[in-house]
């Protein structure tokens, strides 16, 4: 006889009187839910004054595209104004007992180029106690927060999204995800977990995502694990393929050496999920960082190396970039970027200015990148 999954709470008894196993979803479930209890429940009430905060980022950039081997869309314009990743944000927290804070968040990107503005940022409520915070809304992944802070490079054509959590130009991991549930442990001695799963975040689609980190003194060290269920490649060349899971596994590793010098490794094993020739495709990446700071300006300096994907011949890739931030205060700065890929025959990553850029530049299979990019950027927050 058939009966209906229950995926939170009570399941029933199966024919013979034994009761299925309790999934991993079920009992996060169940630890959220307690720890939210205990938020609630465990202290007396001592109502605080709210704050507000408005927040945000703009930025605009000249890119100069070298696209002697760039058959894409921009091939007649090799210059381009770029004012997709300016963002305005706000943000709150409000005391509602001893220890338990309520916590809000807004943003959205703003086009300085073309005018308008979109979502896809983060947006959500939460709880912040001593036991842990809670969120829920659309949210950056753990394992994307296990190395977010660490880029240099973050919003321009040089983001470590174009090499990280990426399989042949398509950005699979390390994205903000919306209906996405997330609970992390307050900080003991350095050591944070963060924990999060969305019951769906497309059709018929569920994602899990954990984190480990340890941020102490000079060290940053992050273990990361991410899986999304049957995700489905928009890339033509897996078309075809019997599609599973999609899965990555990643560790940072971060050390500063002080004086102004900074070098960061990232490992990386990930799997789109699809399978050619009867394996499953994936690839292990490797990006290495070294950032050097003298008086106002940053010095960066990033290299990647991608492996062939199993099951498709030819498809590695190599990534470079070399830039500078020059602060003209504490919220302005211009800065210069050079960044080139150099793709096998079989593959075709490009430039990215964060994993969900809305105009990425991806060349054909084969086909290399370069890019030349003058930029200003400007950041501000200021309580209301």
């Amino acid at each position: 006889m058939e009966w209906c999954r229950v995926e939170y709470g009570f399941r029933p008894r199966m024919p013979g009187g034994e009761r299925p196993r309790m999934g991993w979803r079920v009992l996060f479930g169940w630890v959220l839910g307690w720890v939210l209890a205990a938020c609630v429940l465990s202290v007396p009430l001592a109502g605080r004054a709210a704050e507000m905060a408005l927040y945000g980022q703009a930025l605009v950039s000249l890119d100069g595209l070298n696209t002697r081997d760039y058959p894409g869309p921009d091939e007649d314009e090799p210059l381009a104004v770029n004012g997709n990743r300016s963002w305005l944000g706000f943000r709150g927290r409000e005391g509602v007992r001893e220890h338990l804070d309520l916590l809000w968040r807004a943003e959205v990107y703003l086009d300085l180029d073309e005018g308008g503005w979109s979502s896809g940022r983060e947006a959500y409520a939460g709880l912040r106690h001593r036991l842990g915070t809670l969120r829920v809304g659309r949210q950056a992944t753990p394992y994307r927060r296990a190395g977010d802070r660490l880029d240099g490079f973050a919003d321009t054509r040089a983001d470590i999204h174009a090499v990280m959590g990426n399989l042949n130009g398509e950005p699979v991991f390390g994205n903000r995800l919306p209906h996405l549930v997330s609970y992390e442990t307050p900080r003991l001695k350095g050591v944070q977990l963060l924990l999060a799963a969305t019951p769906a975040y497309g059709p018929d689609r569920r994602a899990s995502s954990a984190a480990l980190i340890l941020d102490r003194g000079p060290l940053y060290l992050a273990l990361a694990y991410e899986r999304l269920q049957r995700y489905e490649s928009n890339l033509a060349v897996f078309a075809a393929a019997d599609h599973r899971n999609a899965a990555a596994r990643k560790l940072v590793l971060g050390w500063d050496f002080g004086q102004g010098t900074r070098l960061d490794l990232f490992l990386e094993e990930a799997t789109n999920g699809a399978r050619l020739s009867g394996r499953t495709v994936g690839r292990r990446a490797y990006h290495l960082a070294l950032d050097q700071v003298l008086g106002n300006v940053t010095w960066r300096l990033a290299g990647a190396y991608l492996e062939a994907l199993d099951g498709l011949p030819d498809s590695g890739a190599v990534f470079g970039a070399l830039g500078f931030d020059h602060a003209l205060s504490p919220r302005l700065a211009w800065y210069a970027r050079y960044v080139a890929v150099r793709n096998e025959k079989g593959a075709a990553y490009g430039l990215v200015a964060d994993a969900d850029d809305p105009a990425p530049l991806l060349p054909a299979a084969g086909e290399d990148l370069r890019l030349l990019s003058l930029g200003l950027r400007f950041r501000f927050e200021r309580g209301i």
